[in-house]
C-alpha cells in the first residue's frame, strides 16, 4: 500500500492486557503496544531534500522520530511496529517496476531499538522494494539493532514472565490458498506442539485511505482466529 513517505509513525496505538495462564500460576498481565506503518527511509530520489526522513536524522539525530510517543512504548513490555520499507547501503536488486521503492540506511534500525521499538513485522509489499539483497540486509540490520522480526514465513516467539507468545504476518500480496492453510497449520503447531500461550496476527492490508474493513481483511481475521489465534 503507497505510504506518505514522510510519514515515520502512524499513531493508531493499542495498548492490551493480555491474560495468559500458566500451570499452577497467578494470572499474569501482559502488555503490548502496536503502531502502524514506520517507513525509514523515502524513495532515494528525496535523500538530499531538506524535508526528506534522512535530511532530519542527519540534523536531528535518531532519537528525535519516537520522542513524543517513547514515553508509552517504554511503560509496555514489547511494542511493535509494521516496517514497510527497506533498511540498506545498497540499492542492488532494485524493484525498479514497482511505483514506489523505499529505502533507508541500515544504520536507521537504530532509530527503532532508541524509540524502544522492540519488534516489527516484515509482512508487507515493500519489503522486497530491493530484492533478497534488500530484505537479507534488512533482516540483518534490525538484528544488529537487537530488534526482533516477523512475518511471512517468519515466526517470532517471545516469553515474558514465563508466558509464550508468538507471532504470525501475513500480507495481502502473500494472500493466496498456500498462505491461508501456512497460517492454519502454523497456528495449529504453535497452540500444539510448540506450546505456546498466545498467538498473534497481523496482517498488512486493506484499502488505503477507507475508513472500514474490506472483505479481505475480514475473511484473513476469520481464518487465523478459527485456526487458534488469540489477537488480530
Amino acid at each position: 500500500m503507497k505510504n506518505t513517505i514522510l510519514c515515520v509513525l502512524c499513531l493508531f496505538l493499542l495498548s492490551i492486557s493480555c491474560a495468559a495462564y500458566a500451570q499452577n500460576a497467578e494470572n499474569i498481565s501482559i502488555r503490548l503496544t502496536f503502531a502502524g506503518d514506520v517507513t525509514l527511509g523515502s524513495e532515494e530520489y528525496l535523500w538530499d531534500k531538506s524535508f526528506s526522513l534522512v535530511s532530519f536524522a542527519e540534523k536531528q539525530g535518531y532519537d528525535y522520530f519516537f520522542k513524543e510517543v517513547k514515553p508509552l512504548f517504554e511503560m509496555d513490555d514489547l511494542t511493535i511496529v509494521n516496517l514497510e520499507g527497506v533498511l540498506s547501503d545498497s540499492a542492488e536488486d532494485e524493484n525498479t517496476e514497482k511505483t514506489y521503492r523505499f529505502r533507508g540506511p541500515a544504520a536507521f534500525a537504530q532509530i527503532l531499538s532508541s524509540g524502544s521499538v522492540e519488534m516489527v513485522n516484515l509482512a508487507n509489499n515493500h519489503t522486497l522494494d530491493y530484492g533478497e539483497r534488500g530484505y537479507v540486509d534488512t533482516c540483518e540490520a534490525l538484528d544488529d539493532a537487537g530488534i526482533r522480526r516477523f512475518g511471512g514465513g517468519v515466526v517470532a516467539v517471545e516469553e515474558i514472565r514465563g508466558i509464550k507468545l508468538a507471532f504470525v504476518g501475513l500480507s495481502y500480496t502473500q494472500d493466496c490458498e498456500a498462505e491461508r492453510t501456512w497460517l492454519q497449520n502454523e497456528i495449529t503447531r504453535l497452540k500444539g506442539e510448540a506450546g505456546v500461550s498466545a498467538v498473534i496476527f497481523g496482517y498488512h492490508g486493506g484499502t488505503e485511505y477507507s475508513e472500514v474493513r474490506n472483505e479481505n481483511q475480514e475473511t484473513m481475521a476469520s481464518l487465523a482466529v478459527d485456526a487458534g489465534a488469540d489477537l488480530v
